[in-house]
């Protein structure tokens, strides 16, 4: 009985340590650049900047910004705040459906510039529509990615994904930061106002890691009324840690009452 109430109390804190690892609401993020230019952008955009937000401290975890789900009932908004790339007339950002990476959705064309919106709606039915307009396009749910495409070669178009494992080159070319409901934020075009903890900060970088400077400000946009959607594999694991602490607990408590 003991060993089962370690082994219980073992998987309990472990399982807990494992998912604070996986799923923080941060975690420290390498830059080609050190994280100077994508600071720089997000302290510009800051209302008597400097941000509080520490671009290679405060990003969410890899693991933690693959999927998303919309939280306003309305809809998101999505707000280009800058864009840098080299290839920056003919990329394109949209969403994709997380059960079909290749069934997506375009929201920003090249064409589009700092400033621009675009507010995404999923009805009940998965149609997805773009400016309250039907884009055609049905998702399985109320759950996406955010992806960026470089078109500039149609013959070897590169799309990066916000769930890594997507990606060809093995790498994370998404960071994403959330609102702490301390800065005053202004929006190219847009009166100020404050960056609140359900708006979310992508950063994305359009060439392979293994070539590129590593700076991720190719293109940079601002989303409002999502949250981060938990992978399969994260929720089972905190069950298995719950079980594990709770089984434990009761145990601790038979023994309690034996002792009476």
């Amino acid at each position: 009985m003991k060993k089962n109430k370690r082994f219980l109390l073992f998987v309990g804190i472990f399982s807990m340590c494992l998912i604070s690892a996986k799923v923080g609401l941060s975690a420290p993020m390498t830059f080609g650049d050190g994280g100077a230019s994508l600071q720089g952008i997000i302290d510009d955009i800051t209302v008597g900047g400097p941000s509080t937000v520490d671009v290679t401290t405060d990003a969410l975890s890899d693991t933690n910004d693959s999927y998303w789900s919309i939280t306003g009932s309305g809809g998101s908004i999505s707000t280009i705040i800058i864009e840098l790339a080299g290839y920056a007339g003919t990329n394109q950002f949209g969403i994709y459906d997380q059960t079909d990476s290749s069934n997506k959705v375009v929201l920003f064309e090249g064409s589009d510039s700092s400033g621009d919106q675009k507010a995404i709606g999923i009805k009940d039915t998965g149609e997805v529509v773009i400016n309250f307009a039907s884009t055609g396009v049905f998702f399985a749910g109320n759950s996406f990615g955010y992806f960026l495409e470089d078109t500039h070669n149609p013959n070897n178009i590169k799309t990066w994904y916000s769930d890594t494992s997507l990606n060809s080159d093995g790498y994370d070319h998404m960071v994403s930061y959330q609102g702490n409901d301390t800065d005053t934020i202004q929006m190219p075009g847009f009166a100020p106002g404050l960056w609140t903890d359900n708006e979310y900060i992508l950063a994305f970088e359009d060439l392979h890691l293994a070539y590129s400077d590593g700076d991720y400000d190719d293109f940079v946009v601002i989303v409002e009324s999502v949250q981060p959607v938990p992978e399969p594999g994260t929720v089972a694991l905190l069950g298995l840690g719950l079980v594990g602490l709770v089984g434990a607990g009761i145990r601790k408590k038979r023994r309690n009452k034996a002792l009476i």
